[in-house]
């Protein structure tokens, strides 16, 4: 789901500060707690990944100064794998307004809609159906994962007997751990006072640019440091997560000397496994602003590039540009894979001089992966010329270069009839 940056800055900012620590302590003082966490969470991670047909998150955050709520977010986000779909809802307040955020996405079409913008429901059409073989990513398999676990590891600090892991008689377990203000390592209230006023620094910014409404941020200078920290996840008989409450404080003072007591709190809850359902927004009577997805890696409809370009050959005479000719492309076929054509030049009556030297030649190249871009290697001319053409996504033109040569204006227009 899309949020604002500020929504997003803080939730980053505060989960990273929570996990940063317990996964901290927990590495340290009971390996075998630790161990059980760590597995729970990866197995979590590839159960909703790849075994779980559907599944739903039900969570909330929720953030406090000085006992006043100055942000808080509920979310209700629905998975289904096997349609490939998300219907996310959530309920903003930022301490001043509050507003309802929805987003959904398909193979086909992504809608969303959030009521502070305005009453429009904005819908997306997916021209690339690759796009959404990549349903949701599994964190612990990116390929920086184990040097953020090395970091956290080196980062811990002396912690002990911080983790508990309670088993039931139904095979649930409780993990939960708690860290108070003295158990605190000084290098993770270091990262922690840097990280909030580097923060409150970009939330001024942004305010001032943008002189929107934004969450109130407190502007903490001085006297930074984390005061406590608490876990508490709850796993199935399978070792897959039910939910988890997190919760921290960070205390510190603004440039007035005011103190501040920042408090933060974060539930989460999987639930509905193999049961929940996706539903589709009935957009029926709803104000709808409709686009198309582009995507600028390839091109959508290769053949609408068939046909002829040109562009003027100038030269700079008498402090003036002069026309002297015309260069022109002529695509005779292109495919998603490779590119066939023909390059070649008319000069004007009265510029003998200069047509002498027209080029003309044929090219076929291949698209480099990923991109619109096509090199070709041609000797029709009989000298080997290289070269490279781009096709622009977005607009009936092309780019056409040739390698030792410097072309004036390389960029030619489509012609139309």
């Amino acid at each position: 789901m899309k949020m604002n940056k500020k929504a997003a800055m803080l939730i980053s900012f505060t989960i990273g500060t929570l996990m940063f620590a317990t996964t901290a302590f927990a590495e340290v003082n009971s390996k075998s707690g630790y161990d059980e966490l760590k597995d729970s969470l990866k197995h979590t991670a590839e159960n909703c990944t790849n075994k779980f047909s559907s599944f739903t998150v039900d969570s909330s955050f929720v953030m406090r100064d000085n006992g006043a709520v100055i942000y808080s977010k509920n979310i209700l986000n629905k998975y289904d794998a096997s349609k490939k779909s998300i219907e996310n809802t959530s309920e903003v307040n930022n301490g001043t307004t509050k507003s309802e955020e929805l987003y959904y996405k398909d193979k086909n079409v992504t809608i969303a809609h959030n009521t502070s913008d305005s009453n429009i429901y904005h819908v997306t059409n997916i021209t690339d159906k690759d796009k959404t073989n990549s349903f949701l990513s599994n964190p612990f398999k990116e390929s920086q994962a184990s040097d953020i676990e090395k970091i956290v590891d080196t980062a811990i600090g002396n912690l002990k007997d911080s983790i508990s892991v309670a088993r039931k008689t139904d095979g649930t377990r409780e993990l939960s751990t708690s860290l108070s203000e003295n158990q605190i390592p000084s290098l993770i209230n270091a990262v922690t006072s840097f990280k909030l006023k580097q923060d409150i620094n970009n939330q001024i910014q942004q305010t001032s640019r943008l002189n929107t409404s934004t969450t109130k941020l407190p502007q903490i200078s001085k006297d930074v440091f984390v005061k406590d920290v608490q876990l508490k996840v709850i796993t199935d008989k399978d070792d897959s997560i039910q939910s988890v409450l997190a919760s921290g404080a960070i205390s510190g003072k603004d440039n007035s000397g005011n103190s501040h007591l920042l408090v933060f709190e974060l539930s989460l809850k999987i639930k509905d496994v193999n049961s929940t359902i996706v539903n589709k927004p009935d957009l029926s009577g709803k104000k709808v602003q409709e686009s198309t997805e582009k995507d600028y890696t390839k091109l959508s409809n290769p053949t609408a590039y068939l046909g002829k370009y040109k562009n003027d050959i100038t030269i700079e005479k008498d402090s003036k540009f002069e026309k002297i000719g015309e260069r022109f492309i002529e695509i005779q076929e292109i495919d998603s894979n490779h590119v066939k054509g023909k390059y070649y030049e008319e000069y004007l009556e009265g510029y003998k001089d200069y047509s002498s030297n027209a080029k003309s030649f044929n090219f076929e190249g291949k698209f480099q992966k990923n991109n619109t871009s096509a090199s070709f290697n041609t000797s029709s001319s009989g000298n080997v010329i290289k070269g490279n053409i781009y096709f622009s996504p977005d607009s009936a033109n092309i780019n056409f270069n040739v390698s030792n040569e410097e072309i004036s204006n390389p960029t030619l227009n489509k012609v139309f009839n």
